[in-house]
């Protein structure tokens, strides 16, 4: 292991662990001082990027990371030379990690659109959540779930160009158990759900960002100004917006979109499945 060393002064020889993998057509790889650092880089992957698969030997990649894994002075992780974060506690490293390999994918694929969101199936219908972090979205997943939706994603709803919903069944992120920062991360079958496999239209679109003690009172957007909203929230609008613009108005070609601050998610969900049953059948 080095010592506490920066990207400028770490030999190039110490990064000799290499990892290579592709995911949506993104190909990324991850140059490491330790293979400690690879193992925990594929465990990332596997929980976290569904669908990603790893390529043997070297591979012409678009995208590199640089990962210093340091037992005693923390991690670092640079991409062109550039750090992403330097010196952090391992499970911190991680999480940023999986969140940037992620973003990577959503950014720079050609061939879908991520909205960020948490995504469900409720009879066969799909609904999605799209908002920022901390807005509640793994919450209010999770909750649909514990009434028997199917899971998409909690993080991305995944448009391929004709508009239809794909799985992306990373596990789950809770925040909140341990402060409201750290990430606690669960099965959709701890959930007591499964997993959705096959493609889907949108039913419903629900903005409906966490208050305390807010009362659920939704109000109806037209598709127009979803789309708009939509757009807030996608990755990769400014290399390829028409192609995004497109997908999202398809997506939403016969969906209805509300709006409601929410408190409980677990009310909340009750009434979005109320909503549903009443307004999409």
């Amino acid at each position: 292991m080095v010592a506490s060393e920066s990207y400028s002064t770490l030999p190039e020889r110490s990064l000799e662990h290499e990892l290579y993998f592709e995911s949506y057509g993104v190909t990324i790889c991850f140059a490491a001082n330790a293979p400690e650092a690879i193992e925990a880089v594929r465990v990332v992957l596997a929980n976290h990027l569904p669908g990603s698969l790893e390529k043997s030997g070297e591979f012409e990649t678009g995208h590199r990371f640089e990962l210093i894994w340091n037992n005693a002075d923390g991690d670092s992780l640079y991409q062109a030379a550039e750090p992403i974060f330097e010196r952090e506690p391992r499970a911190l490293a991680l999480d940023i990690i999986s969140s940037k390999i992620r973003l990577t994918v959503a950014e720079h694929n050609r061939s879908h659109v991520f909205v960020h969101s948490g995504a469900v199936s409720w009879n066969g219908v799909g609904i999605i959540f799209p908002g920022r972090s901390f807005t509640g979205k793994t919450a209010l997943t999770a909750a649909m779930i514990e009434r028997g939706a199917e899971y998409y994603s909690d993080e991305y709803a995944v448009f391929d160009d004709q508009g239809f919903l794909h799985s992306f069944p990373k596990t789950l992120s809770v925040r909140g158990e341990i402060d409201p920062y750290t990430q606690v991360d669960y099965s959709v079958e701890s959930l007591g759900g499964t997993r959705a496999t096959g493609k889907i239209r949108v039913a419903l679109v629900v903005f409906a960002e966490y208050r305390t003690d807010a009362e659920w009172r939704p109000r109806r957007m037209i598709r127009a100004h979803g789309v708009i909203n939509l757009l807030k929230h996608t990755s990769g609008i400014r290399q390829d917006p028409e192609r995004i613009l497109a997908t999202l108005t398809k997506a939403l070609d016969k969906a209805i979109v509300i709006k409601s601050r929410r408190g409980d998610a677990d009310d909340a969900a009750g009434r979005i499945i109320d909503f549903l049953e009443v307004e999409c059948r």
